[in-house]
C-alpha cells in the first residue's frame, strides 16, 4: 500500500465522496464535472494509462445491492465483487485527502477490517451491502501502520 497527498479541489462538489475522487482525477489529467455513476463492473473511477482505479472515501459501499447475485455474507458478497470488478488498484482517499492505494488483497483486509453488511433503507429497496461507516482514527491508524514508508 501507498500513500500520498493531494489537493482538495479549489470549487468542490457538495458530495465530500465526489470532491475526493475529482481531486484525484485531476493530479492524472482527469477534469471531471459531474457525478460519475457507472458500473464498477465495467468502469473504473479513474481510468488511464493501463490503470483503472476504483475510489472510496468517508462512509462508502462497495457496490449496490442488485449488484450482490442474491450474496448475503460479507465472503459471499465480497466474492462477488471480487470476480465482476474490473478495478485493478482502489484508492481510500482520507477526510484530509491522504490517498491509499492498494492492490485486491491490501484492499480486501481493509474491507473486512471496517465494513460490514448492511441492510439499505427501504426507500431504497432494503437489500444487503458491503457498507463502511464514517472515518475513524482507529481505520486512519491502520491505514499508515500497512503503507509503505
Amino acid at each position: 500500500m501507498t500513500r500520498t497527498t493531494i489537493r482538495p479541489l479549489a470549487n468542490p462538489p457538495k458530495n465530500q465522496g465526489d470532491a475526493r475522487e475529482w481531486a484525484y482525477a485531476l493530479t492524472f489529467g482527469i477534469n471531471r464535472t459531474r457525478h460519475d455513476s457507472g458500473d464498477y463492473r465495467t468502469a473504473a473511477d479513474i481510468e488511464t494509462a493501463g490503470r483503472r482505479i476504483s475510489v472510496k472515501s468517508g462512509a462508502f459501499s462497495l457496490m449496490s445491492p442488485k449488484q450482490c447475485e442474491g450474496e448475503t455474507t460479507m465472503e459471499g458478497i465480497w466474492s462477488v465483487y471480487e470476480r465482476t470488478t474490473c478495478a485493478t488498484e482502489h484508492a481510500y482517499i482520507t477526510d484530509d485527502y491522504q490517498v491509499f492505494t492498494m492492490n485486491k488483497a491490501e484492499f480486501k483486509e481493509f474491507i473486512f477490517t471496517f465494513a460490514s453488511v448492511q441492510r439499505e433503507s427501504t426507500a431504497h429497496k432494503g437489500g444487503l451491502k458491503i457498507k463502511a461507516g464514517h472515518e475513524t482514527k482507529k481505520r486512519l491508524a491502520w491505514l499508515m501502520a500497512h503503507c509503505e514508508g
